[in-house]
């Protein structure tokens, strides 16, 4: 899911990513090769040590993309755009599904 995700993002939208914190599905050697291969991935790794790391990152962001994710909730106090790319309970408070609403 992951590299399908990037690979419908344009170049000039820069993707800040963060992992749950219970769950890291990838290792930093993972997410510099990750970086490699596209060039608008950032990775914050001093964030990582924050069990709310997204809290974090909202004041530098114009939109949360969001999966399975209490992620989407936390946006709405910073009044971010909220695009989900799952069927979840944040399909109530989302402002477009897919990638292609970042561009509306």
């Amino acid at each position: 899911m992951f590299h399908s995700l990037m690979k419908q993002i344009p170049n000039n939208v820069g993707v800040v990513m963060t992992q749950h914190p219970a769950i890291k599905i990838f290792q930093h050697k993972q997410i510099k090769l990750l970086q490699k291969k596209y060039t608008n991935l950032i990775y914050i790794k001093e964030v990582e040590f924050y069990s709310i790391s997204s809290l974090f990152l909202f004041q530098f962001v114009d939109a949360v993309i969001n999966f399975h994710s209490t992620t989407g909730f936390q946006a709405l106090l910073w009044n971010k755009k909220i695009i989900s790319i799952s069927n979840t309970s944040n399909d109530l408070i989302k402002d477009g599904q897919g990638i292609s609403a970042l561009e509306q």
